[in-house]
């Protein structure tokens, strides 16, 4: 084995795994005959981002293509690379869809009108429900996906909750789901309301909630996630992306009732991209795989950020599991994952409450994370340790036992290697709140308080959503907020009918 081979031969075989799961099936069976190829190996001579596998740009794909006797298929491109779009990577055997604007699904029920988002595992478009005339949002899982997702299941048991928990309507509600065929598989499509803007798109703007949308936003969610517990559910992936806002003043919520041409007044027509090989033609026949454009997302949110009565809608349940039968790995973004996400601990639903801590304070926070990374752009998760250790202090020792990379961070009397940040989570909350207009002394101390209760090391001392909602920054400013909201929506609501009558 040459040196280079040999100089990392502990990753080799973690992605090994990783990529080679992504490969037709043709492919793995030749890898699995013929062990001298690596995956891995060639990404080493080859350097590669390590992002999202790409098929068109990895040297690694010609050279598999190339050693397994295979023809390079046709490979198409778009002119400008947009992060708004998908990868064009994952339009292959068990991955995207190729979907088009005006197709329909479900026997012709579901007309496509616009994208709304799209992730590694699923699309997400606006359409328009021709039974009912309502639009609706239309999810269409990969394939690969699609075989074990559980979405559906979980959808449905949130029906079955509590028809009178304030927090039943502050969760996504299934209308609909149903197979589909197409040349990449067959697709899990599922029917929700239309949410409206995710607050995750609202972190690239310099304006932040105002603090009564702030504490109403978090309210919600917690109210929101309280039933989901109730419900014998654990979310497990509570972020900003994952949660919808509508607002009378940013992102309103899409009428049921809206035809298409007031539509297209409201958002434009929907923005293509047209695919092109590398003689500038469009995908044909020969390549079914592939749509013949692809659809910029349309955005939902209202260039003002100053958020009047926001309504939050809990979306998202892919990774969603039962209290009773959790996971061995959380599917969480590691920038808010628990300490039993790094398998220091079992998973229960404590872990959604260190996850709603965190992703709290960077809804007060002006958009800030709680754990600040600075060593790399994708973190590990034992730099994510790290930063746990300076805002928390040290952990259990029975986690550190567990913890099988500790002596690559922690000197033999357990301090950190690197040097910590110094912020304590008092420290932390009074830098992103201290002299913002309206936070007082007392709001900080309760919510102090709070944090310091969910963001427990130990996941059985932490407490529960129930609990949370007993807390006195609920009852004193985090419910009133959101209760605030809720008559204002209802008012102009209300003159908006009479207006509209008149």
């Amino acid at each position: 084995m040459s040196e280079e081979e040999g100089s990392k031969p502990d990753e080799f075989a973690e992605l090994d795994s990783l990529y080679t799961g992504r490969l037709p099936s043709d492919w793995r069976e030749q890898l699995a005959s013929n062990p001298s190829f690596s995956v891995a190996k060639s990404l080493y001579r080859h350097p590669e981002p390590l992002g999202p596998l790409s098929e068109c740009e990895s040297p690694f794909v010609k050279e598999a293509y190339k050693r397994f006797g295979f023809a390079l298929p046709e490979r198409y491109y778009i002119s400008n690379k947009d992060d708004r779009l998908e990868d064009l990577g994952g339009y292959c055997e068990g991955g995207h869809h190729p979907t088009h604007i005006g197709d329909l699904f479900h026997d012709g029920r579901y007309r496509i009108l616009y994208k709304l988002g799209f992730g590694p595992h699923s699309l997400v478009w606006l359409a328009r429900d021709l039974h009912t005339n309502k639009c609706v949002a239309l999810k269409i899982l990969t394939a690969s996906s699609s075989r074990n997702s559980r979405e559906s299941k979980r959808l449905r048991a949130l029906e079955k909750g509590d028809i009178g928990h304030s927090g039943r309507s502050l969760v996504a509600a299934l209308l609909d789901d149903f197979w589909h065929d197409g040349p990449n598989g067959r697709h899990r499509c599922i029917v929700t309301n239309p949410t409206g803007c995710a607050v995750g798109d609202l972190k690239s703007g310099t304006v932040p909630f105002p603090l009564k949308a702030a504490r109403s936003v978090a309210a919600q969610v917690l109210l929101g996630l309280e039933y989901i517990h109730s419900c014998g559910l654990v979310h497990a992936e509570l972020h900003l992306k994952d949660l919808s806002v509508h607002s009378i003043s940013l992102a309103p919520c899409i009428p049921e009732d809206i035809t298409d041409e007031e539509l297209h007044a409201k958002l434009g027509q929907p923005k293509r991209v047209p695919l092109k090989n590398s003689d500038h033609q469009s995908p044909g026949p020969e390549s079914p795989q592939f749509p013949q454009y692809v659809v910029k997302p349309v955005s939902l949110c209202h260039s003002s950020y100053e958020a009047v009565a926001p309504k939050v809608v809990i979306s998202d349940f892919g990774a969603c599991f039962l209290a009773k039968a959790p996971p061995q790995k959380l599917q969480t973004p590691i920038i808010l994952t628990p300490p039993e996400g790094f398998e220091l601990e079992r998973i229960t639903p404590a872990a959604d409450i260190w996850t709603f801590a965190c992703t709290m304070f960077t809804i007060l926070g002006d958009f800030v994370d709680l754990f600040q990374l600075h060593l790399e752009p994708i973190p590990s998760r034992d730099l994510m340790i790290g930063p746990m250790i300076d805002v928390l202090g040290m952990p259990p020792k029975y986690m550190l036992d567990r913890w099988e990379n500790r002596g690559k961070c922690l000197n033999e009397d357990s301090s950190w290697k690197q040097a910590p940040n110094g912020y304590s989570l008092k420290e932390r909350l009074r830098s992103i709140l201290e002299g913002k207009p309206g936070y007082s002394e007392e709001e900080m101390k309760d919510l102090e308080i709070l944090m310091h209760k969910m963001l427990v090391f130990r996941p059985s001392e932490r407490i529960t959503a129930k609990q949370a909602l007993g807390s006195a920054w609920m009852e004193k400013w985090g419910l009133p907020s959101m209760m605030e909201s809720s008559t204002t929506a209802m008012v102009v609501e209300q003159s908006a009918t009479e207006s509209e009558s008149e």
